[in-house]
């Protein structure tokens, strides 16, 4: 946090549109209690992973307090998922590793300039790569043509436009090598089609089963609502 409020002083005194890209390891392994807390080492990671958290909501507190909302866009967001076994409970299958919806959709937060509604509620569909395009449009830039991002600036602002489906993937390793695609997920609004969790695709209705615990009979589907 520090270093991020310092970053922000240079880039202030630019006079230019910056981004500042912040990444704390909280939470994550190895699971530790962080400075000025305190706890008797557990099996489970479980305290520490709180007491991280707790840490992690003060440090970006901080580097909150030295933002001018008025002029800056803030986004929150995390990466994956919990382990599951950490988190409290959730309705949601699955956690860190996997991509049912418990491992892939997370919160985001949006705070300041050009958000007009505070404390709004948004289940639009937004992914990761989505922040390329939408920090672009807020920072005046130029979008490329041939890019996955879809902005979602507009949304923002509260109005219509965003993207209609999401993709998603697992593959391994995770680092040197040659990779090879382990899972693979691709949801609307309504429908989410999984690949290689099982022997078999499976095939969810969000709506009606947003926990990810009945598969629709895909060979029982009609050609409008495989369309769908």
């Amino acid at each position: 946090a520090s270093d991020a409020i310092l970053a922000l002083q240079v880039l202030r005194a630019s006079g230019r549109p910056w981004l500042l890209y912040v990444n704390w390891h909280a939470i994550h392994k190895p699971w530790h209690y962080p400075p000025g807390h305190s706890g008797i080492p557990s099996l489970t990671g479980a305290p520490e992973a709180r007491a991280m958290t707790e840490y992690l909501d003060a440090q970006i507190g901080r580097v909150l307090a030295a933002v001018d909302l008025t002029t800056t866009t803030v986004l929150f967001c995390a990466d994956n998922g919990s382990i599951e076994g950490l988190a409290p409970a959730s309705p949601l299958r699955g956690g860190k590793h996997d991509v049912y919806e418990g491992g892939i959709r997370v919160p985001m937060i949006a705070a300041g300039q050009g958000i007009p509604a505070r404390g709004a509620v948004c289940g639009e569909i937004v992914q990761s790569v989505d922040l390329y395009s939408t920090v672009l449009e807020l920072a005046g830039g130029t979008i490329p043509v041939a890019s996955d991002a879809i902005s979602f600036a507009p949304r923002l602002a509260g109005q219509s436009g965003s993207r209609s489906w999401a993709f998603c993937e697992r593959f391994s390793p995770n680092g040197p090598g040659s990779p090879t695609l382990v899972l693979e997920a691709v949801i609307d609004a309504r429908h989410k089609l999984v690949l290689g969790a099982t022997a078999v695709p499976e095939f969810f209705d969000l709506l009606a089963d947003p926990g990810e615990q009945n598969p629709l009979p895909i060979a029982g589907l009609t050609i409008a609502e495989r369309a769908s």
